[in-house]
């Protein structure tokens, strides 16, 4: 919040900026805001990039995840496709490794992609069986203390059957996510 403002994504794809949200008065910003980022998508949460990108993330009903500019442009690469499902909650952003993780499903399965701030080199791991509702994942203390260390853990589900389960992946020394589930995920039913 080093700018004093927020951003709000509507049930109708544009996104809002409001200013003085801590310090003044707040107030939605005028042009060109809000911006159309998808027409007719929910947008969730959106999170800004306080890192070196300085842009802006949110993902669509419509299974992509959206990447604007602090100026309120499409970012050169403006979206990618996470899955065919919606994305049901915010992305999350690591400012420091400059990348940006988003979960949705595909025709078959629960996704969680990472991709860099330009949304490039995506990575796919499969959480669970199409239908499981994901939402943001949360990193343990050894990602960051030693990121090729660390973990995000997300709830989902088996991928033959409903069974809620803890699903974790890891990362290389780059911070690059794995591209599958690791053993360290358990189920959280007998």
């Amino acid at each position: 919040y080093e700018r004093d403002v927020a951003y709000v994504g509507d049930d109708t794809g544009k996104l809002h900026k409001f200013t003085g949200v801590f310090l003044g008065t707040p107030a939605e910003a005028g042009s060109p805001w809000p911006v159309i980022v998808a027409s007719g998508v929910i947008l969730t949460g959106p999170v800004f990039d306080g890192g070196t990108s300085q842009h802006i993330f949110v993902g669509g009903s419509n299974g992509n995840l959206y990447c604007i500019t602090f100026a309120g442009a499409a970012c050169s690469t403006p979206f990618i496709t996470v899955g065919t499902g919606p994305i049901l909650d915010g992305p999350v952003v690591d400012s420091t490794h400059e990348t940006v993780f988003a979960e949705a499903n595909t025709s078959s399965n629960a996704v969680l992609v990472q991709a860099t701030t330009t949304l490039g080199s995506p990575v796919t791991a499969i959480m669970g069986i199409d239908g499981t509702d994901l939402y943001k994942g949360a990193f343990d203390n050894a990602y960051f203390t030693s990121v090729g260390t660390g973990h995000m853990y997300f709830c989902g589900n088996l991928t033959n059957a409903a069974t809620p389960t803890l699903l974790r992946v890891g990362f290389n020394s780059n911070g690059t996510m794995n591209g599958a589930v690791d053993t360290g995920s358990f189920e959280l039913v007998n």
